[in-house]
């Protein structure tokens, strides 16, 4: 019984993990603080972007991530032209045992010009052993989505 006491505490610990996690893109929107992005990662999180398609229109290589400062920056970078307003998370599957999550998401983005739109991903997440913090992501983005936010932020 203690295990399973154990599984859901930790179960409920990533779901508010991942709720936070994604609740930075507004709260750094609001604001205006980049730095937001960070607090629920490691200092050694990295942030693994896929498609392929998505690291080849940038010209990243192919084993490209961001760490806390990188993402940061690229925040910072869209934060001077795109607002985040919400993060729908759906089809949210936990493994406790793995320390791993996989979800979907629609964020609602707007521009400084008035302009929204959607930006839809799909996220895993690794988390530390007491799931309180996120160690790794990997996000599947849509390529379009990223481009046409990369280029507002120009």
């Amino acid at each position: 019984m203690a295990s399973t006491d154990f599984q859901s505490v930790l179960r409920q610990r990533m779901v508010d993990t991942i709720q936070a996690f994604m609740a930075t893109y507004q709260d750094a929107s609001v604001q205006k603080d980049a730095s937001l992005i960070n607090r629920n990662s490691t200092s050694n999180c990295t942030r693994h972007l896929l498609p392929p398609s998505v690291t080849e229109a940038f010209n990243l290589p192919s084993d490209f991530f961001f760490d806390n400062a990188g993402i940061e920056a690229a925040l910072a970078s869209d934060l001077k032209v795109l607002k985040f307003e919400d993060a729908i998370i759906s089809n949210l599957v936990i493994d406790t045992q793995a320390l791993r999550a996989a979800f979907t998401t629609i964020s609602k983005i707007r521009t400084d010009a008035g302009e929204r739109y959607n930006a839809e991903g799909a996220w895993m997440l690794y988390f530390k052993v007491d799931g309180t913090k996120v160690k790794k992501v990997i996000e599947f983005c849509d390529k379009d989505v990223l481009v046409r936010m990369a280029g507002e932020s120009k």
